[in-house]
């Protein structure tokens, strides 16, 4: 008596190895998780993530200040955010910095966003509240401190530029 034995599929997007013969065998392709064995459906890496290996291991998170905007990475292709954003806590986007705040390249937390020249507040907290500075006085300060130019705040909202020598600061 012969006994033949048919192959059955594993469940969408996972595999079994050759001679494989249980569902029991399956396990998730590249870029999908979930537990082996073809109980569960295997699930895509969330934007932000991926998954370079076949089975139940974790999708990897991109790093801070990197930002990966499609579901189902194969491969660490995660991209730095630019100048005047950070990424987000899931690392699917990155989010711009606060009203009149910068950050570098590849900043990963909004604390990496400081107040621009001009502004302060506090960056110590999540967000930074910049506001303008204001100054019922005449105020020079050097820009840049060798441009030979001072800033000459008459009013708040209007700061005039003028040459160093005609103004004395």
């Amino acid at each position: 008596m012969v006994h033949e034995t048919s192959c059955q599929a594993c469940q969408d997007r996972s595999t079994s190895l050759e001679g494989s013969l249980t569902d029991a065998d399956c396990f998730c392709t590249i870029s999908y998780t979930g537990p082996n064995g073809g109980s569960i459906p295997c699930a895509a890496c969330a934007m932000g993530k991926f998954k370079p290996s076949l089975g139940s291991a974790a999708c990897i998170q991109c790093a801070g200040g990197k930002y990966l905007d499609f579901e189902a990475a194969t491969a660490n292709v995660c991209v730095d955010c630019s100048v005047q954003t950070h990424s987000s806590a899931d690392r699917s986007q990155c989010v711009t910095c606060p009203s009149n705040s910068n950050s570098p390249t590849a900043s990963s937390a909004e604390t990496s966003c400081r107040c621009n020249v001009g502004y302060s507040g506090n960056t110590l907290h999540a967000a930074p509240h910049c506001t303008t500075l204001h100054h019922t006085a005449s105020h020079c300060t050097i820009l840049h401190h060798t441009a030979p130019h001072c800033t000459i705040q008459q009013h708040p909202e209007t700061p005039v530029v003028a040459p160093a020598a005609k103004q004395l600061c």
